[in-house]
Formats: structure tokens, C-alpha cells, sequence
């Protein structure tokens, strides 16, 4: 079975190293990053295959607190995003989106392929960290989007 791991960001943090060791113990994992940056260098000393496909600036620039206007003018640029996910997406089993915005973007491609989906939740859906809109997309997006939702603390769940 092949396994990719999604994740938006270009560094490694927590949630990566989190990705990195499952990685390690998956047989057929590849990692899939949405920004060019070091961790690039990490997953490559590690052995992990990886791939990078650059978010548009309009996508990256949508943040957590952000308000429901920010997230709509990014839909063209999404849609044309999701065609170029897709094309990577069909060659894997699963996909396990390991930050919010892989999570989204992974959701949203089931459109254009159909792969189970196991989020690795890394954050706390709750008003300190999300706007009220977009906490609730995202709980909208994983009770009808993804087949698992994996917490890394209580708090998480």
C-alpha cells in the first residue's frame, strides 16, 4: 500500500517530526510538501521520498484568524490548485494531510480523486486558534471528508 503525507509548510516543527517518524515506519510513504524549505534537506538525509508543489502566495496568505472574505477570494486559485494535487493524489492508497491547509486541500481533491483520507490532527479546533467560520468548515470538512481523524494530545480531541 502507498502512503502519502501532506503538509503546507516548508520547516519542520512538531507536526513534521511527528511525520517524519511515521514515515520512517510505513512502508511506501512519501511525503508530499506545499512550500520549499528545509525540511526538504531532513526528509531527504532521512531516506523519505518527497515531492514539493509550491501553494499560490493568494493560498498561503489565508491564515487561521482570517475572516470568511479572505477564504472566499482564494477559490479560483484553489480550484486550479486541486488540478494539480490531483494529479499526484490518484497515485497513492491513503492520504494523511498532517496540517490544516494539506487537510483542506486533501478534502476538497476527493472531487477529482477518490482516496481514503486519515487527518493527523496537530491543533486545537477551538476560537483561540481558528475564526469561527473556518473551525467550522473544518469540522464540516472531517465528519463528511476523511475516513479517520488520528489526535496527537487529549487536548487535540
Amino acid at each position: 500500500m502507498k502512503t502519502l503525507f501532506i503538509s503546507h509548510v516548508g520547516s519542520p516543527g512538531g507536526a513534521e517530526y511527528a511525520m517524519v517518524s511515521l514515515c520512517k515506519r510505513t512502508q511506501g510513504a512519501s511525503v508530499l510538501l506545499l512550500e520549499h524549505g528545509p525540511l526538504t534537506e531532513l526528509l531527504h538525509n532521512q531516506g523519505i521520498s518527497y515531492e514539493v508543489i509550491a501553494l499560490p502566495d493568494d493560498i498561503k496568505g489565508v491564515t487561521r484568524s482570517g475572516n470568511m472574505l479572505s477564504s472566499v477570494k482564494v477559490i479560483p486559485s484553489v480550484l486550479g490548485f486541486l488540478r494539480k494535487l490531483a494529479n499526484r493524489l490518484y497515485k497513492y492508497d491513503v492520504i494523511v494531510p498532517m496540517s490544516q491547509k494539506a487537510f483542506v486541500l486533501s478534502v476538497l481533491s476527493r472531487v477529482f480523486v477518490r482516496r481514503p483520507i486519515i487527518w493527523y490532527m496537530n491543533d486545537l479546533i477551538c476560537p483561540e486558534h481558528f475564526s469561527g467560520h473556518l473551525a467550522k468548515v473544518m469540522v464540516l470538512l472531517a465528519n463528511t471528508g476523511v475516513e479517520h481523524v488520528i489526535v496527537n494530545s487529549r487536548a487535540s480531541q
